[in-house]
């Protein structure tokens, strides 16, 4: 909450990703990390008063809404560590030519479409930091 405030304040300013600095690389990972410990039951703080089961549903999802909110910084590497910090799970289901070929929509699900030899299953490996999932 506090950072979203910041980032609305920041640009009222008018002032740019470079002249503020934001950690964002390290801001994210720093959230992951929080979240894993939170999913596996593992969090302790005993400074802290607060109940990890009030917190959203993923602090990375919150630490998105703060990014949104502070001037663009478009850095490849802030982007790979929220997709790395976001995607926990890849499955590939299946290969289909056309909608009969879908799987049942039991979960979230991406398609991508394209012609041959274009990067599809480049593209894939590449957002879930996996070598040969496509």
């Amino acid at each position: 909450k506090k950072l979203n405030e910041r980032g609305k304040i920041v640009n009222e300013a008018g002032l740019t990703s470079e002249e503020i600095g934001m950690p964002w690389e390290r801001i994210v990972k720093g959230a992951a990390m929080c979240e894993s410990k939170r999913r596996s039951g593992k969090w302790e703080d005993e400074n802290s008063s607060e109940d990890p089961s009030t917190w959203p549903c993923n602090i990375v999802y919150s630490v998105l809404d703060a990014m949104i909110s502070f001037p663009p910084e478009n850095r490849d590497v802030t982007f790979e560590a929220l997709c790395n910090a976001l995607v926990r799970r890849t499955v590939f289901v299946t290969g289909a030519v056309d909608m009969k070929g879908c799987p049942e929509a039991d979960r979230g699900e991406v398609a991508f479409i394209g012609r041959s030899n274009v990067g599809k299953s480049s593209l894939v490996n590449m957002l879930t930091n996996r070598k040969s999932l496509a």
